[in-house]
């Protein structure tokens, strides 16, 4: 008959057992601790890198107030007023913000500085044609060189103008005035530096900042 294997004694399994145990917690303790660690790391790296939005670092235009247009920058796209300069999400959200503005063209870029910045590519539209409009009590608007209706703030000094009134805009600041003397016009001021574009049945006349005078055919 085979013989029986011996039991074995009850010290060495109960200290099986135990050793077991022991390790386990000590693993359990190990990833507790390693959990509590990177948990920590992960808050000093947002606390770190999250900075307010007064931190933007661009160039505004003089004819941009700063602060005026952070705080409607903000309001544009429900900023709130601290965010991470690494959280993709957060940078993609007040890119769209910029882009909403109707002083801005485009916004790239955006990194974090030494300085604790962060810097944005910002490409703010330029005013270069004064425009006044058919109403009784005429309204004066700035556009860019593509026609763009911009902000209604204080007219900029020596600033081209429109000699010829045109119907009043029917969109906001931001969009593409759709009047065609109004694109022309804007256009030419801009390619020739103007101080006055006025528009005949035969073309246009330009004069420019020095008093010159050129006429360009319809």
């Amino acid at each position: 008959m085979p013989r029986r294997a011996a039991p074995q004694p009850l010290l060495r399994r109960l200290t099986r057992k135990t050793v077991v145990t022991i390790l386990f917690g000590t693993f359990a303790i190990v990833g507790i601790i390693w959990v509590g660690f990177a948990t920590a790391a992960i808050v000093r790296h947002r606390d770190r890198y999250t900075i307010p939005l007064s931190a933007l670092d661009y160039h505004p235009p003089a004819w941009v107030d700063a602060n005026t247009f952070l705080a409607e920058v903000r309001y544009l796209g429900d900023l709130p007023e601290r965010f991470n300069a690494f959280d993709e999400g957060a940078t993609r959200n007040i890119h769209a913000a910029f882009e909403k503005h109707p002083w801005v063209e485009h916004v790239g870029g955006g990194y974090f500085t030494v300085s604790r910045r962060y810097h944005l590519e910002v490409h703010f539209r330029e005013p270069v044609l004064l425009v006044r409009t058919t109403e009784e009590v005429p309204t004066a608007w700035m556009v860019d060189a593509n026609g763009v209706l911009l902000p209604s703030i204080h007219v900029i000094e020596n600033l081209a103008e429109l000699k010829v009134r045109v119907p009043p805009p029917k969109v906001t600041a931001g969009k593409l005035w759709d009047d065609p003397t109004v694109k022309r016009a804007a256009s030419l001021a801009k390619l020739y530096r103007a101080k006055t574009v006025d528009k005949s049945d035969t073309g246009w006349r330009i004069t420019d900042a020095d008093g010159r005078v050129l006429v360009i055919g319809s």
